[in-house]
């Protein structure tokens, strides 16, 4: 056997490990090294049997209150939407007006406008 399959079957350890680890101090130290970490965790304290569904159970009951708020979020922006067009669907004016802003006009741009749109100046007076 080789130092790698003995290293493979450490959790599985046999006779022909032990053979292994009899002829080959490496694998002997890292097998003597593996038991003593076992029971050291085997003596350690362990999580007691139902604290995984403690901690799902919790987990459950703080997700509840929060979709409660999302929803309830989404139904006063809604409700909030729905009034302002029903408001504003009422006042609709007779006459459209076009607002034409012109930020960056070149001079023939600006002759061509001039009867339609105010300057600034003008709107400023």
């Amino acid at each position: 056997m080789s130092c790698s399959e003995a290293r493979e079957k450490l959790f599985d350890w046999d006779d022909a490990c032990e053979t292994h680890a009899a002829a080959c101090p490496s694998c002997a130290a890292l097998r003597k090294t593996f038991e003593a970490e076992t029971r050291l965790l085997s003596s350690a304290p362990h999580a007691p049997e139902n604290l995984w569904e403690r901690i799902q159970s919790a987990v459950n009951e703080r997700k509840r209150p929060v979709r409660m708020r999302w929803f309830t979020a989404a139904a006063a922006v809604f409700l909030a939407v729905i009034v302002g067009v029903l408001m504003l669907g009422g006042s609709r004016r007779s006459d459209p007006t076009i607002n034409l802003v012109v930020v960056d006009a070149s001079p023939e741009a600006e002759t061509s406008l001039s009867g339609l749109v105010p300057s600034y100046e003008e709107e400023r007076e």
